[in-house]
């Protein structure tokens, strides 16, 4: 499950909408962050960062951050 797998390496939080939401491991700034266990998907709307379980991995092995947004 890709919450407990991401809830493993950072904090998230149940928003009671469906998703966790926690700090974006790529850059740290705000709570931007979302998990979704019904999609099994992740996306920070600040980097831009999104993808399943596996590109989550991937981007943390190599800290590769999405594209900041101005």
């Amino acid at each position: 499950d890709i919450v407990d797998v991401i809830g493993s390496i950072i904090n998230l939080v149940d928003n009671r909408m469906g998703e966790w939401v926690g700090l974006c491991p790529f850059h740290e700034e705000e709570k931007s962050f979302f998990v979704s266990r019904y999609d099994q998907t992740f996306i920070c709307h600040m980097c831009t960062a999104k993808g399943d379980l596996e590109d989550f991995l991937r981007r943390k092995k190599l800290r590769q951050p999405g594209i900041k947004k101005p």
